[in-house]
């Protein structure tokens, strides 16, 4: 029920942002970037924000089912970390059509691109390891172990743009609109409720799968 409420408040927020960003908006400031591409931003940086926060949360699980061996936290890892891969996929998918509409190419080998790409992969790995022990405690505490360790991507993911070389925007770059900040916020928003909203359910799945219910 919990999760369908914020389901159905997430498709509500999100088709209000989209109808203001797609058909209200005219002004979008980055740069001489064109509107279309420009606009991808507001889909872009939700989705991104969105897989930082699910892998924190992996990690925060995994730390604390190391600390009290309470199976429940890793599952909930667990159930985290496959929304995260799935919302990196997405920020990676809109990165590369941006590039080709900003830059000329999908793909640039850019730093940010570059440690996203392999973040995704590390996840991806997770998972698999996850998939393939059987033995219950081994299995968390391996992958606990494992998603510790994974989540050192996060943080380089973030600054890779700052540090080294990047075509991709620094935070201190953007200029935008007053209407245009407040989308983007109602969009990140809406993200949120829909990511609370899959976790729950799919916390719940995977409970029911291990026989924790």
């Amino acid at each position: 029920m919990i999760s369908s409420l914020f389901a159905i408040f997430s498709y509500i927020i999100s088709i209000y942002a989209l109808y203001n960003i797609l058909l209200k908006m005219k002004i979008y400031a980055y740069g001489n970037v064109e509107v279309i591409s420009a606009k991808l931003a507001f889909f872009h940086i939700p989705v991104a924000i969105i897989s930082y926060l699910a892998f924190t949360i992996t990690f925060i699980s995994s730390v604390l089912y190391l600390i009290n061996k309470n199976l429940r936290r890793e599952i909930l890892a667990y159930s985290s970390a496959k929304i995260g891969t799935i919302f990196t996929f997405l920020t990676l998918l809109s990165g590369i059509i941006w590039s080709k509409l900003a830059w000329g190419a999908y793909w640039h080998w850019d730093p940010r691109q570059t440690t996203v790409l392999i973040l995704f992969l590390v996840f991806i790995a997770y998972i698999l390891l996850r998939n393939n022990i059987e033995n219950i405690s081994i299995r968390a505490r391996i992958s606990s172990i494992y998603a510790i360790l994974a989540y050192v991507m996060v943080p380089i993911s973030y600054i890779s743009a700052r540090v080294f070389t990047s075509l991709h925007p620094k935070t201190g770059q953007w200029s935008m609109s007053q209407e245009g900040i407040l989308m983007l916020i109602i969009m990140i928003l809406s993200f949120l409720l829909l990511f609370v909203a899959i976790l729950k359910l799919e916390y719940e799945i995977n409970l029911r799968v291990e026989d924790y219910e």
